[in-house]
């Protein structure tokens, strides 16, 4: 009967490598046939010692032996066997030189190393194992650089078996082949029993403490306050399972659960716990906020989550959604919200959950945080700065708690018939001084009903119980997980099916997944047919431990069932697909087609998120498209640009930089590149050459031109050219619609928008355009602050501050749902105006001063400089010349820098010195000040600086050039058409 053939696994295992010490030497010393009979007591010594201990012997190289450790079969300690059986040889090779006699003078000894990692295992019927991989290379070049005698343990190995060793760490080594240098551990000696555990080590359950104190936060959540409590713990330390307790001893049936989890994979889908929430509400969302004022906008962020919606929402509509939901719901009754395994969220759904802490101060929600303390490593300051926020860390259970916990236990697994009440006593001591205190090591182990003894580092240990469970599984039932695990942490039975190979195995499907389910490695999902993995740590170790090549497939089958619009996952899909195919097959001539495929789904996914302002989120996806996507491939150039305008965005000019080296040597166009480069250096404010223009040979595209005319328009707009800059941009915005660039007009119609405030144009023109943009973006928020801004300014100086003062309002409130903090700024400055052109200077005074703190805080001094004279000529309109004379000596100890700055600085200090002397220097000042004008081209500004010289003027008494001053004022207000200022100046001028 001939063997079956071959199948290569992937699997944990432990390599060892031992080799006899000076066996060249030996040979020129001894007889042939009695080195014969002493190495053929050694391979016999290492055969049978390797053996003994369940590894298997994979090859001899000359006088070296390489066993592997869990080849066959994964168990929990493969590590501490490897260590045992390398212990037992060098002390068996030890006494082999004894044996021929003292006379003879033969001394042997061995030197070995051992690692642990993943590796292909290839076996076929009773012929050795054969092992490929990375961790076989390790422990060969370990095994080299031991010394005599010495047995060297990679960290993995020696994280597991330090509980049963002694070990010590060596210098860090410079391995052969190996990157870097690798620190190893040397073994000293074997414990003669079990150790007892640490104190340190983790562990979890008891949680007397734990549970009394988030019961008193809860006490405070039922007098009317939201809180928000963080429980952090390693992996299997009992996070789930203690807030299961806390909700079920202390909230009854009047008080509302909802939960989600978050995924350590599924990049595309940042929101999935809010779905899940929402799903399990049914229908008593859309109740709980029908009638609300805005009962529109909260469905249509909150159905977003739920279904594509038709045009993108953004983050910020998302997270107020959801804050007027939860406020809904616990107008009825307590709501406690549960986040699990935060520490795979991404930053925005991090940023919603503080913003609904924040916000809900006074409504009774209990926000319940799990995670691991990765999440601290990614948020330092989480949960800081809020009224009610509390952080428990967890802690390993005692030997008293974790005895109570394996007794638990024991009668469950008996009574399921996964463990036989004979040797359960000796199971269960087995599990205690497995698991360390810890619940999830204690139930593995009890699971997998092994007996032999274990290793105690948390990574390492719970992925050996793991594989050590997993290889319990029958074939079918592991070919089924497997599958299930490349779907995600949920699947369907129709999910697998396609993935199955043939049709008698689709016909076994309900018998497997009821055997995966009387496992517990599974659990029903709530809708007939749905399924997800009891842990994640499961659904992590089968994908993990399944061959790439099968995943890769079916990767790629799973993408081809779903079309982009309906799976967020299969972007996921598709780039696993194509980085498993390059790693197996790279010269596989249908590789650029899939890394095509995948880049343009990262690519359609990234903009999709960047259309609901989700900048963190978007930027990862398309950068993850960029690295996969073809050279030569036009998409790079608008790829390049939207990674740069987020990068940006988000304060990194660096890494949309970085984006545009890559996009260059991806050929994308040279003119697109050159113009986005100097867009990145003047909104970062770095160092570029004002005069250099970016060459356009002709073959650049209308982004390229649209871009280059952007940058121009910034240029002109730091030098306060503002009728320059809005040619530049309208240059642009024509580009743009030729087109049909969505993207590139929304962009550049706001900055034209903005722009409207200070350009030569008459402001009926911009009004009329913020008119336009107030549809346009009419359900993009975040989008409409700027336009109802610039229409609120532009409206009081016509004259009807009342409608400004309206239009800043909602603005401001606008500004505050979706926490925009720069434009919330934006709101103090144009609200200093209104009060200033009404004549309400200390109130102007107080908006100005504000708004200036803030903008030094977000490092834009120069911005805060202009604010901080108009809060000084708000002074001076009071009377109170001393402070604003004092006021405006400060500013001058500090150089302004922007245009505006110094033609307002210039001015403001002609007028100071002309009240404090000497007259001369005034004189002086004032004609200074008159020959920056020519720098720039805006009407309020030119006039609010020919206002100021007149005061100058007619304090030095020259009345003539006073009045000369009031006049052109009057007349640049005027060409604006900038009423309310315009009136100001003509009484000034009546009563000079």
């Amino acid at each position: 009967m001939k063997d079956p053939p071959a199948r290569p696994v992937r699997r944990n295992v432990v390599i060892l490598f031992v080799d006899l010490v000076g066996s060249t030497a030996l040979a020129e010393r001894l007889d042939p046939e009695l080195l014969h009979r002493v190495l053929d007591r050694y391979y016999s010594r290492c055969t049978a010692t390797i053996g003994e201990y369940g590894g298997a012997v994979e090859k001899f190289i000359g006088d070296a032996v390489m066993a592997v450790f869990g080849a066959s079969v994964s168990h929990e300690d493969d590590a501490v066997r490897a260590v045992r059986a390398a212990e037992a040889i060098r002390t068996a090779v030890r006494g082999l030189g004894a044996e021929p006699g003292p006379s003879w003078g033969i001394e042997l000894d061995i030197h070995g190393g051992i690692a642990a990692g993943e590796a292909v295992v290839i076996s076929s019927g009773n012929v050795d194992p054969r092992v490929i991989g990375d961790v076989v290379n390790t422990a060969a070049r370990l095994q080299g650089a031991a010394a005599a005698g010495e047995i060297l343990l990679d960290v993995n190995v020696a994280a597991m078996a330090r509980p049963y060793a002694s070990v010590e760490p060596t210098t860090p080594l410079t391995l052969k082949g190996k990157s870097g240098v690798t620190q190893a551990y040397r073994l000293i000696s074997l414990e003669r029993e079990d150790p007892e555990y640490q104190a340190e080590l983790v562990d979890f359950i008891g949680r007397e403490g734990e549970l009394a104190q988030l019961a008193g936060i809860y006490r405070r959540v039922l007098a009317g306050r939201c809180c928000i409590a963080t429980v952090l713990g390693a992996a299997g330390l009992g996070k789930s399972r203690l807030v299961r307790e806390f909700v079920q001893t202390n909230c009854g049936p009047d008080v509302r659960v909802i939960g989600g989890v978050c995924r350590s994979y599924g990049r595309a889908a940042a929101f999935r716990p809010i779905a899940e929430m929402l799903e399990s509400l049914g229908d008593d969302w859309r109740a709980a906020v029908a009638g609300l004022e805005q009962e529109e906008r909260v469905v249509r962020g909150l159905s977003a989550m739920l279904t594509q919606p038709a045009e993108p929402v953004s983050v910020e509509e998302v997270s107020y959604a959801v804050r007027l939901l939860f406020e809904a719901l616990a107008t009825e009754r307590p709501l406690v919200v549960v986040w699990e395994n935060l520490q795979w969220a991404q930053p925005g759904l991090l940023g919603l959950i503080n913003d609904v802490a924040a916000w809900l101060a006074d409504v009774p929600v209990l926000l319940l945080c799990l995670a691991r303390p990765d999440l601290l490593e990614l948020r330092a300051g989480w949960g800081g700065g809020l009224p009610c926020s509390t952080t428990l860390e967890l802690e390993p259970l005692d030997e008293a708690e974790c005895a109570q916990l394996v007794a638990a236990l024991v009668p469950r697994m008996v009574s399921t018939g996964e463990v036989t009440a004979h040797g359960a006593d000796e199971l269960s001591q087995r599990a205690l001084t497995v698991c360390a205190g810890n619940p999830l090591f204690a139930e593995m182990v009890l699971a997998t009903g092994d007996l032999t003894d274990s290793a105690t580092s948390v990574p390492m240990t719970v992925r050996s119980v793991l594989s050590a469970r997993l290889d319990q599984l029958g074939r079918g039932e592991r070919d089924l997980l497997e599958r299930a695990a490349t779907v995600g942490l949920a699947f369907t039975r129709d999910d697998l099916r396609p993935l199955l190979d043939d049709e008698e195995a689709g016909e076994m499907i309900e018998s497997r997944l009821r055997r995966l389910l009387r496992s517990r490695l599974i659990s029903r999902a709530g809708a007939p047919g749905a399924y997800r993995f009891a842990q994640t740590l499961f659904r992590d170790t089968a994908y993990a431990l399944t061959s790439k090549a099968d995943r890769a497939a079916w990767h790629l089958t799973l993408a081809d069932l779903h079309p982009l619009h309906e799976s967020s996952d299969l972007v996921d899909h598709l780039e696993a697909a194509y980085v498993f195919r390059k790693e197996l097959r790279p010269d596989d001539p249908a590789l650029p087609g899939l890394a095509t495929r995948a880049a343009l789904a990262l690519i359609e996914a990234g903009a999709r998120v960047l259309g609901r302002k989700d900048l963190h989120a978007a930027i990862m996806l398309l950068e993850r498209g960029q690295e996969l996507l073809p050279a030569g491939r036009r998409e790079h150039d608008r790829l390049a640009v939207l990674i740069c305008d987020i990068a940006v965005g988000l304060g990194e000019p660096g890494r949309g930089l970085a984006a545009l080296d890559a996009a260059e040597a991806a050929e994308a166009d040279t003119l697109t590149c050159a113009a986005q480069r100097g867009i990145v250096a003047v909104l970062a404010d770095t160092d570029f050459d004002e005069t250099a223009e970016p060459a356009d040979d002709g073959t650049g595209g209308e982004l390229g031109r649209g871009r280059a005319c952007y940058l121009r328009g910034l240029r002109h707009l730091s030098r306060a050219e503002y009728g320059l800059a809005e040619r530049s941009l309208r240059e642009g915005l024509e580009l743009a619609r030729a087109a049909g660039d969505a993207y590139e007009q929304d962009r550049l119609l706001v900055a034209l928008c903005e722009l409207a405030q200070w350009s030569p144009t008459h402001l009926d023109a911009g009004l009329e355009l913020c008119a336009h943009l107030g549809e346009r973006f009419a359900a993009d928020r975040s989008m409409l602050v700027p336009v109802l801004l610039t229409r609120a300014r532009l409206t009081a100086l016509s004259g009807d501050t009342g409608a400004a003062r309206a239009l800043v309002e909602v603005a401001r409130r606008h500004a505050a749902d979706l926490r925009m903090e720069r434009a919330i700024i934006t709101v103090d400055q144009v609200a200093g105006l209104l009060d200033w052109l009404d004549g309400r200077n200390a109130q102007a005074v107080a908006c100005f001063d504000r708004a200036a703190g803030a903008l030094r805080a977000a490092g834009m001094a120069d911005t805060a400089v202009v604010l901080d004279v108009y809060a000084a000529r708000g002074l001076m309109a009071q009377g109170r010349q001393e402070a604003a004379v004092e006021r405006f000596r400060q500013l001058e100890a500090g150089a302004a820098g922007h245009v505006r700055a110094k033609l307002i600085m210039a001015a403001f200090g002609a007028r100071c010195t002309a009240l404090t002397g000497p007259r001369a220097q005034a004189v002086t000042r004032a004609a200074q000040a008159g020959d920056l004008l020519a720098m720039t081209d805006d009407p309020c500004l030119l006039g609010d600086v020919l206002i100021e010289l007149s005061h100058a003027y007619q304090i030095l008494g020259m009345t003539a050039e006073a009045r000369a001053a009031a006049e052109r004022a009057t007349a640049d207000y005027a060409g604006k058409g900038a009423e309310l200022p315009a009136r100001s100046a003509r009484a000034r001028l009546a009563a000079l």
